[in-house]
C-alpha cells in the first residue's frame, strides 16, 4: 500500500528577511577587502550601497563622501568594491558638469567620483568647478534640474536626482559635505585584520551574486519603503541624508535597525567635530575683524585678519581678492561704502549676518 507525500509549497521569505540577508550579504563582500575605521562606517557604506538600488523611493539621496587625510588609505579601493554592486555604475576620475547631467538623464546611473580633491582642493574651498558643485547639490534631492541651453533657442532641464559617491584626500566643499554620509579613512595598522588582494577575475563571481540579490530585493523592497517614515535621531539636513539609510535597516529590523541608527549618530557627531573650512573659518575671523564696528573698507578688513592670534592670513599671500573671492560663495560682495564720510569699497556687518547665523 502506498502514501501520498503531500509536498508543502516553499514559504516566500519576508522582506525583513530578504532586507536582512542582503545586508549581510553585502557586508560579507566589502570585508574580504577593506579595513573601515569603524563598524559604523562599514555599516553606512553597506546601507548606501542598499539604497543606489531603491534611491526613488526616497525625496532624497545622501552623497557619499569616502575622504582621508594621506593617500593609501583604502578610499579607492570602496569605490572598486562599489562599483561591483551598484546599478549602473560610472567610475571617473574627473568629469565636466556637461557629461554628468547628460548621463544622468540619460543613463540612470550611479556616478562614482575618484580623486575628488583634484577637483575642489584638499581643503574643500576651491572657487573652482562651481557648476559641478552645484550639480551634485541639486541633485541630492528628487526635484534637482539643472536647465540648459539646447540649440539656438531651446532650453532643457535636466533631471540630475542620482546617486554619488566621492573619494578624496581632504575635504569636500562644505555645501556638499552637509549632503553627505562621511567616512574617513585611515591606513592599515598593527593589529588590523587580514584582508584579500582586490582582484576582479576572482572577486567577481560573488560580487555579481551580491548584485543580484540585491536587484530581488530592490523589486520586493521599493514599495514599502515609498511609505516607511521611521523617528530619526537628527533632524533637518541630517534627517534628509540619513532617512534612506536608516528606513533600509528598520525594514531589516532588530540589529541592523540599531547598527543603522548607531552609525547615524556616530558619524553625524564626527562630522560636528571636524574642523572648519577655510571658508567658514573665515566667516568666523571676519566677525572677529569686526569687533564693534558696522562697516570696514576692505583693506581695512585685511589687515585686521593679519593681526589676528594663529596667523593665519598673511600679507602677500591672502588680500582683498580672496576674501572677496570666498565670501561671494555666500552670496556676499563688498559695494561702495561709507567710512568717515569717505565712499570706498568695503563690506558692511549687516552683509554676513545671515551666513553667520546659518554657518556659525
Amino acid at each position: 500500500m502506498s502514501s501520498n507525500v503531500i509536498q508543502l509549497p516553499a514559504t516566500k521569505p519576508t522582506v525583513r528577511d530578504m532586507t536582512r540577508e542582503t545586508l549581510d550579504a553585502v557586508q560579507a563582500e566589502f570585508d574580504k577587502y577593506i579595513v573601515f575605521p569603524s563598524d559604523e562606517a562599514r555599516d553606512a557604506v553597506v546601507l548606501w550601497a542598499m539604497h543606489a538600488h531603491i534611491f526613488r523611493a526616497f525625496d532624497a539621496t545622501p552623497r557619499l563622501s569616502i575622504r582621508s587625510r594621506e593617500p593609501g588609505s583604502g578610499k579607492s579601493r570602496v569605490l572598486d568594491v562599489l562599483e561591483h554592486l551598484v546599478p549602473n555604475p560610472m567610475n571617473a576620475a574627473y568629469i565636466t558638469p556637461g557629461v554628468m547631467w547628460r548621463k544622468i538623464e540619460h543613463g540612470n546611473p550611479t556616478m562614482l567620483l575618484d580623486e575628488v580633491d583634484t577637483i575642489f582642493g584638499a581643503s574643500g574651498s576651491s572657487s573652482s568647478h562651481r557648476e559641478l558643485r552645484g550639480l551634485i547639490n541639486a541633485g541630492h534631492r528628487s526635484n534637482g534640474k539643472v536647465p540648459r541651453c539646447v540649440g539656438a533657442e531651446g532650453v532643457h532641464e535636466f533631471h540630475v536626482f542620482a546617486p554619488v559617491a566621492m573619494a578624496g584626500i581632504g575635504r569636500l566643499p562644505e555645501t556638499i559635505a552637509t549632503r553627505s554620509v562621511e567616512i574617513v579613512m585611515r591606513r592599515r595598522q598593527p593589529g588590523d585584520r587580514e584582508t584579500r588582494p582586490f582582484r576582479i577575475r576572482c572577486a567577481i563571481d560573488d560580487l555579481r551574486n551580491a548584485k543580484k540579490q540585491m536587484e530581488e530585493w530592490s523589486k520586493a523592497a521599493f514599495s514599502p519603503l515609498t511609505m516607511m517614515f521611521p523617528e530619526l535621531p537628527v533632524s533637518e539636513r541630517a534627517a534628509d541624508v540619513w532617512e534612506p539609510l536608516i528606513c533600509i535597516g528598520v525594514m531589516a529590523g532588530d540589529e541592523w535597525e540599531e547598527r543603522a541608527r548607531k552609525a547615524c549618530i556616530t558619524l553625524t557627531r564626527e562630522a560636528a567635530e571636524k574642523p572648519p573650512t577655510l571658508a567658514v573659518q573665515l566667516l568666523s575671523d571676519i566677525r572677529e575683524a569686526f569687533g564693534p564696528d558696522d562697516v570696514l573698507e576692505s583693506g581695512e578688513l585685511a589687515d585686521r585678519l593679519y593681526q589676528l592670534e594663529g596667523g593665519r592670513y598673511v600679507k602677500g599671500l591672502f588680500g582683498t581678492r580672496d576674501i572677496a573671492r570666498m565670501v561671494k560663495d555666500y552670496g556676499i560682495a563688498s559695494k561702495t561704502v561709507r567710512v568717515q564720510g569717505n565712499p570706498v569699497r568695503g563690506y558692511r556687518r549687516e552683509y554676513f549676518e545671515a551666513a553667520w547665523e546659518a554657518h556659525l
